[in-house]
């Protein structure tokens, strides 16, 4: 028993520290396998170490475990990212200290001396019966302790609840080998770890199976964190009018979308401003059931309470390859605002949503006059540039796309289908403009105006020369600052 259940706290605590640390510490997440490895390497060396009996009688786990909550609930220990190769969804001006050298090797070395702590019965315990008994034994403690902390995070329970069943599973433990002084010690520490967990949830935070959300007000809105990066803010649609929510409308402002699927849907402003423009039906796909549910409480618009609305807690590219019927508006909203793109990082929730096989699968489902939007702070021109390409694979016509050079960081929204290729190359019918310089003249983007364009040359024009820039690419999509011969001028609003 004592073996089955030191398995059990093991891949516990192990799932809690990758969990809990970088909802803490901001950015570790982008590195989580580095704690993966830390856990492995920490695991390995406790058994091996704790094979001899004369090393340490005793677990110093829970004592270091103590130091480790301490320092992450109150160093506020941060990370700074940069990369010219990569994006970090997140704070835009880091504060942080450079110090990555000194930070990460530093958690990273934390985690394994906790893990190796809690490993340490192990070694003795796994030689005191024959090996495969034994190997059976850590195999269930292990699953067990797996499926508990994923019932519990489904559950939407949190770091206080999490420690306090450490510390009962170290209780029961602790009985198999009676009570010692240490045994005090363990106890006295368990309850500093919980304890500092208990004042940590005095912030009102909420925990999603995703993430560790905090609401707040800036600038009269409700807004959203999660893992302490801002994430989201409960905008009324009336404000939302006058950013990239409302674009689809500008480019088509005689139509109205029957159907309507918002992918990403968050805590309700893409679902206003739809309702505000007269969707008859919208189908709202939100993967984190908490987030949903602080919007439905706390948006001003209450737009989940519209009986046009129809709730969904589900993947995006699960619906839509589970989904019946079509839909005149197919809606990418702002869904990747946490994630990691590189060639060679850790994919997150989101990643799986911008690919041609997601873009494939929305085609399948847009009516023959529907349309298929994406709008987010994509950060680089080169991500918009790629966005585009994927789009014109899927739908086999260029998409048309405007830029915000007024918002940064590569604002922008994208959008193609039937509704699009019916266009045959021209304008929209909306935001109509006079005919302005040629994409391809590095002249012409000096002297045209800095305000955002529409562009049907390719998938890309710009109206700063900084986008221009050379930028990776990907297959399938033109250098941005060239256009086809056959379409080769953008054009730019005469008024907003």
């Amino acid at each position: 028993m004592r073996l089955f259940l030191t398995s059990a706290t093991i891949l516990f605590v192990e799932l809690l520290l990758i969990r809990w640390i970088p909802a803490n510490v901001v950015y570790v997440g982008y590195f989580s396998n580095f704690l993966l490895m830390a856990s492995f390497l920490g695991i390995g060396a406790g058994i091996l170490f704790g094979r001899d009996a004369r090393r340490i009688p005793v677990s110093p786990f829970a004592p270091l475990l103590f130091a480790v909550v301490l320092l992450v609930t109150r160093a506020q220990l941060n990370v700074q990212v940069g990369s010219p190769d990569e994006i970090f969804f997140g704070p835009q001006n880091s504060q942080s200290a450079n110090a990555n050298y000194l930070l990460l090797p530093f958690i990273v070395v934390l985690v394994t001396v906790v893990m190796a702590g809690l490993a340490v019965p192990l070694g003795g315990l796994l030689t005191a019966m024959p090996p495969l008994r034994a190997y059976a034994i850590d195999i269930a403690g292990s699953m067990v302790g797996i499926a508990a902390f994923t019932v519990l995070s489904a559950a939407g329970s949190g770091p206080v609840v999490w420690f306090a069943i450490v510390a009962l599973l170290l209780s029961l433990g602790g009985l198999g080998v009676g009570l010692t002084r240490w045994s005090a010690v363990s106890a006295l520490a368990m309850a500093g770890v919980i304890g500092l967990s208990i004042v940590a949830a005095q912030r009102g935070d909420v925990w999603s199976p995703y993430y560790r959300i905090s609401e707040y007000s800036s600038g009269g809105v409700q807004a959203l964190d999660v893992n302490g990066i801002p994430h989201q803010g409960m905008i009324p649609a009336e404000t939302a009018r006058r950013s990239f929510y409302q674009q689809v409308y500008r480019w088509f402002p005689e139509r109205t979308y029957d159907r309507v699927l918002i992918i990403g849907a968050g805590s309700g402003t893409d679902t206003a401003l739809n309702l505000a423009n007269g969707a008859g039906s919208i189908d709202a796909v939100e993967i984190d059931p908490q987030i949903q549910a602080i919007g439905v409480r706390d948006h001003p618009d209450r737009p989940y309470d519209d009986p046009r609305v129809h709730r969904y807690v589900d993947d995006g590219r699960a619906f839509l390859r589970n989904a019946t019927g079509s839909y005149d508006l197919v809606v990418f909203a702002l869904p990747d605002s946490l994630t990691l793109v590189s060639t060679s990082a850790n994919i997150r929730l989101e990643s799986f949503l911008f690919t041609k096989q997601a873009f494939d699968g929305v085609r399948e489902h847009l009516a023959p006059n529907g349309i298929f939007v994406l709008y987010n702070f994509y950060r680089e021109p080169w991500l918009v540039q790629k966005m585009a390409g994927m789009l014109e694979q899927s739908f086999g016509t260029s998409p048309i796309v405007r830029l915000y050079p007024e918002f940064g960081m590569s604002a922008a929204t994208l959008a193609d289908g039937p509704l699009v290729a019916s266009l045959a190359g021209a304008a929209p019918p909306g935001d109509r403009i006079g005919r302005s310089s040629t994409c391809g003249s590095r002249s012409s983007r000096r002297t045209t105006s800095s305000r955002s364009v529409w562009c049907s040359c390719g998938p890309v024009c710009s109206s700063h020369g900084a986008h221009a820039a050379a930028a990776p690419r990907s297959a399938g999509s033109a250098p941005i600052s060239s256009c086809s011969a056959s379409r080769s001028s953008c054009s730019r609003p005469a008024a907003s």
